[in-house]
């Protein structure tokens, strides 16, 4: 289970996303020479597809890839995702990587709900503006854009350049002196917050953060969302040239640039979660595109916007239902898909008056050869765990020639066991010496240890599951292991590695009365 889940984890949190993240900057890529509106829009869905990836991967039939390929040798992705696989099923690396994981994301949450709360205090500290000529213009401008929702027009003493926030109830906020600019930075800045309003980006962006913050690892997508921002700011300033007649500005590309700049050279930093006219974007590339005359303009149209919208569909649900087979997975699923003729299976039905008899099959040498070369097994079912107890006599044990805690008694010949399917029994055990402090001290104790048998039987990768004194006897238990030698787990006289065998060692002192009572 705990490749499948460290695989599961990997394809929901970093291959999935990113292969979404470059099907939008394949995108971009493609929409370069359209209108900043339309390039806001793809980045906007593509982001929003980010954030529907585990839900969809809940729902979706799945789409199984196998890791490896039998047919060609393991690529270094597939050993690096087995390797991350095994380090991933430790529990200690699980709660480490799930920690910092929600560390970034809790932070980052908590910093954009400080923004939200910034923006509501400062908005109740503000006052409505006063300036008739403005508010005027508001109401009109609303009607020209299509902008039903009741703006609320307020000044405050606490920024230094306008800035929009709200959703259903929109703000927009102006620094104290706005009542004397002139009547064409009046227009510029109302018309470009406005264009917030009408393109609910305050809503988007709030979206993009929480899917930063579900994602902060991945730097592409903060490239994405500093790029969604620059063309939010754009498509707020092509309002300039869609403007009605009766409000059309003399060299409006240049009088709104010169406003633009005036804006960014008296701005502070806005706080988070607001839309300022300066926005996120480098005044330089804005102003660029407000004089560049060749670039188009318009809004994304219904159309333009359904066509993106099933393109990033039918990328998105094949990406959803990926599902990476783990290696054991993929073991399993070659073997039940090996059908052998009728005349080698015994059916329970042709065998009259005699007790049902489960059908058998037999592995076909060549695939087994196969799996042996290019798959390990990395997951099993727990074994069952054998026990072996080491006791030692106080009264009979001279400890003095245990000067050397490491040193072991000789290896014990383990008779052959009489199966018909040879697999991972004892061969050689060596017994662990009881560590000379235990017996000074009388201190029992167990240890509970996993390892993995090569196909030549010895251990390799032996772990302490639990002990009991912690630490104590771990070194003797080790030192025990390394020299110990399993009989190999055979199939059709093609030995596999086998991984996940436990042992209990029992460390007992056996007291002379109890022996003495035990002799009677």
């Amino acid at each position: 289970m705990a490749t499948e889940n460290a695989l599961n984890i990997l394809t929901l949190l970093l291959i999935k996303p990113l292969l979404i993240i470059l099907a939008i900057a394949a995108g971009l890529l493609l929409l370069r020479k359209k209108s900043a509106a339309l390039q806001h829009f793809w980045v906007a869905t593509g982001l929003f597809a980010l954030l529907l990836l585990p839900l969809l991967f809940s729902f979706l039939p799945e789409i199984k890839w196998q890791v490896l390929s039998f047919d060609k040798p393991t690529s270094l992705l597939v050993a690096w995702l087995y390797d991350f696989s095994v380090w991933f099923g430790e529990i200690n690396n699980v709660l480490l990587i799930t920690a910092i994981y929600a560390m970034g994301v809790f932070w980052l949450l908590f910093y954009l709900l400080l923004g939200i709360c910034g923006v509501a205090l400062q908005t109740r500290q503000s006052r409505m503006c006063d300036d008739i000529d403005m508010q005027q213009r508001l109401l009109d401008l609303r009607e020209e854009m299509g902008i039903t929702r009741e703006v609320s027009l307020r000044v405050s003493n606490t920024v230094s350049s306008p800035q929009m926030w709200g959703i259903f109830r929109p703000v927009i906020m102006l620094p104290a002196h706005a009542s004397s600019w002139t009547s064409e930075r009046k227009l510029s800045v109302l018309l470009h917050e406005l264009g917030h309003v009408a393109r609910c980006d305050w809503a988007t962006t709030l979206a993009v953060k929480i899917c930063c913050a579900f994602f902060w690892f991945l730097p592409p997508v903060w490239w994405l969302t500093n790029r969604l921002f620059h063309f939010a700011e754009i498509a707020c300033d092509d309002y300039i040239y869609r403007l009605h007649n009766d409000y059309q500005l003399r060299n409006k590309e240049i009088i709104y640039a010169e406003n633009l700049l005036a804006m960014a050279q008296a701005v502070k930093a806005p706080p988070e979660s607001a839309l300022s006219m300066a926005g996120h974007s480098p005044v330089f590339y804005r102003i660029e595109a407000i004089l560049d005359r060749q670039r188009q303009r318009d809004n994304a149209t219904p159309e333009a916007r359904q066509y993106w919208v099933l393109v990033l569909l039918l990328l998105l649900l094949p990406v959803a239902s990926l599902q990476l087979m783990p290696i054991q997975q993929t073991l399993m699923a070659q073997v039940l898909k090996i059908q052998l003729p009728d005349a080698g299976r015994q059916d329970s039905t042709a065998v009259s008056g005699k007790k049902p008899v489960t059908p058998t099959y037999r592995l076909d040498a060549e695939t087994l050869r196969k799996l042996k070369q290019q798959v390990r097994v990395s997951e099993m079912p727990r074994l069952p765990q054998e026990k072996l107890i080491v006791t030692a006599s106080p009264d009979s044990l001279d400890t003095s020639g245990l000067a050397n805690r490491g040193q072991l008694i000789k290896p014990v010949k383990m008779p052959e066991p009489l199966i018909h399917m040879q697999g991972y029994m004892p061969a050689e055990m060596v017994i662990p010496i009881y560590p000379r402090n235990a017996l000074e001290r009388g201190t029992e104790g167990e240890v509970i240890v996993e390892f993995s048998i090569a196909e030549d039987g010895t251990i390799f990768d032996p772990h302490i599951l639990k002990s009991h004194p912690r630490h104590l006897f771990d070194k003797a238990v080790l030192a025990a292991l390394k020299d110990s030698r399993y009989h190999p787990q055979i199939i059709d006289g093609i030995p596999v590695i086998i991984e996940g065998v436990t042992e209990v060692f029992t460390f007992q002192i056996q007291q002379p009365l109890i022996a003495e009572q035990r002799r009677r």
